[in-house]
């Protein structure tokens, strides 16, 4: 189950490196605007200041907490923005990755951090960026992307969740099966993971 993403992430490249898998994956993924994913990216910045603030940089000690903290909330604040959002999100996603290297086969955090970086691949500065503002201002025209590249915000992390449901759903058959369920494993991970719930 843990290759699943990665799985999901080759099968992606291989059917974008193939003009039939172009055309299959075009009639699925909705559209967008670069409008609605500049909301989207003010919001995802947004949204991970606590997860940075609670949890990622207290992972490695190795690091300078103050310099790191410095780094991530840089780079998260310039993807917020607008400015260089594309370069901003790998260097914040690189960080966080590096800072939770130690935790890395606790699925909790290594699913959200796989989904992140698939997010590199949407054009986050066409709307409501800095680079969109400074393109206006120079008189050059936003690039024109079909609407299923500002869909890809929406649709990866909804494919991860996905694909995240169906690896822990064949890991539980494989492992204890039918059993998982019969003999109350549900209701007690539920209450054990309760208190992590709001993390």
């Amino acid at each position: 189950s843990g290759v699943a993403p990665l799985f999901v992430a080759c099968l992606l490249l291989a059917l974008g490196a193939m003009k039939a898998g172009r055309a299959w994956l075009r009639h699925r993924i909705p559209p967008g605007t670069a409008a609605a994913t500049g909301a989207w990216r003010v919001v995802l910045a947004i949204a991970l200041i606590p997860v940075v603030w609670r949890a990622g940089v207290s992972m490695s000690p190795a690091f300078e907490p103050r310099v790191a903290y410095a780094i991530c909330f840089a780079a998260l604040a310039a993807f917020g923005i607008g400015l260089l959002p594309r370069v901003a999100w790998v260097v914040f996603l690189g960080l966080l990755t590096w800072l939770g290297w130690p935790s890395v086969n606790d699925h909790d955090l290594n699913l959200p951090i796989k989904t992140l970086w698939l997010m590199s691949l949407v054009p986050w500065g066409d709307g409501w960026s800095v680079d969109a503002w400074l393109r206006r201002r120079r008189g050059l025209p936003l690039p024109e992307r079909a609407p299923q590249w500002y869909g890809l915000a929406q649709w990866l992390p909804m494919l991860m969740l996905g694909t995240a449901y169906v690896a822990a759903a064949f890991a539980k058959l494989d492992e204890t099966g039918l059993r998982w369920i019969t003999d109350g494993a549900v209701r007690y991970f539920i209450v054990i993971d309760g208190a992590d719930a709001p993390t």
